[in-house]
C-alpha cells in the first residue's frame, strides 16, 4: 500500500526508495542516491539476494555499494514494502513445492507462463517476473492495437523497445501525436491495473529515437 500510495500521490518512486534506504530526506536525495534506488527497486523487485544486487548494482546501474550496504539497503527496503516481502515469501515457498513438478504464473489478464521442473531458483525468478513484465506487455500490446486504429492515417507506429513505441507523424502534427500516444499508453495500462493506481507515461517529439 506504501508503494501504491507514491504511484497516486505522484511521489517520485526512486526517490522515495532512496530516502527509506539511505535515512535521508527527499529533499537532501541526490542523483547518486535516486541511481542507487533505481538498482535497488528492479533488483529486488525480481528477487535478488544482496550479493546479486551488488552485481546488477554495478553491472547495470554504474554503482558500487558493499555487501554491507547491500543487505542494508534489503532489510530496509522490505521492512518498508511489507506486501512485496510477502508477495516475494508466497513465491518462493510455492517454488519449493512445485520445484519437482513445475507451475505456471500468469500476468493480470491471465496469460499463462509455463516454469519447467527440475529447479527451485527459475521457478522462483517466474513466478516473481512474469507478472510483473508480462502484464506490462500486455497493457502495451493493448496500447498498439488501439493505435493503429486510431492514429492520423498519416502517421503510424514504426518500432517498440521493450516499454517503449516509437511512432512516425508529420512534423505539423507531430505534438498533437505525440500527446495522443502517451493519452492511450496511459489509458490501456490502467486499464489492465484496473484503475488500482495511475500510471505515467513520458513521450516527446524528437527527430529520431536516438534523440530521446
Amino acid at each position: 500500500e506504501k508503494m501504491a500510495g507514491a504511484y497516486r500521490s505522484g511521489s517520485d518512486l526512486h526517490q522515495a526508495t532512496a530516502a527509506i534506504i539511505t535515512g535521508k530526506p527527499p529533499t537532501e536525495i541526490g542523483p547518486g542516491d535516486r541511481q542507487t534506488a533505481k538498482a535497488v527497486n528492479f533488483g529486488l523487485l525480481y528477487g535478488q539476494q544482496a550479493k546479486g544486487l551488488v552485481e546488477i548494482a554495478r553491472r547495470d546501474y554504474g554503482v558500487e555499494m558493499s555487501l554491507e550496504d547491500a543487505q542494508r539497503f534489503r532489510s530496509r527496503f522490505f521492512n518498508a514494502y511489507p506486501a512485496l516481502a510477502g508477495w516475494q515469501r508466497d513465491a518462493k515457498l510455492l517454488a519449493h513445492q512445485k520445484a519437482a513438478t513445475g507451475t505456471e504464473a500468469y500476468t493480470l489478464l491471465g496469460r499463462p507462463r509455463k516454469l519447467a521442473s527440475g529447479n527451485f531458483w527459475p521457478i522462483f525468478t517466474g513466478l516473481l517476473n512474469h507478472p510483473v513484465q508480462g502484464t506490462a506487455a500486455e497493457g502495451l500490446k493493448k496500447a498498439m492495437i488501439r493505435l493503429t486504429r486510431e492514429l492520423p492515417e498519416d502517421s503510424g507506429i514504426v518500432g517498440t523497445v521493450h516499454d517503449e513505441l516509437i511512432v512516425e507523424a508529420p512534423e505539423l502534427n507531430a505534438q498533437e501525436v505525440c500527446e495522443m500516444v502517451s493519452r492511450i499508453m496511459r489509458e490501456e495500462m490502467e486499464r489492465v491495473l484496473g484503475g488500482q493506481v495511475p500510471v505515467a507515461v513520458e513521450a516527446k517529439v524528437v527527430g529520431s529515437w536516438g534523440e530521446k
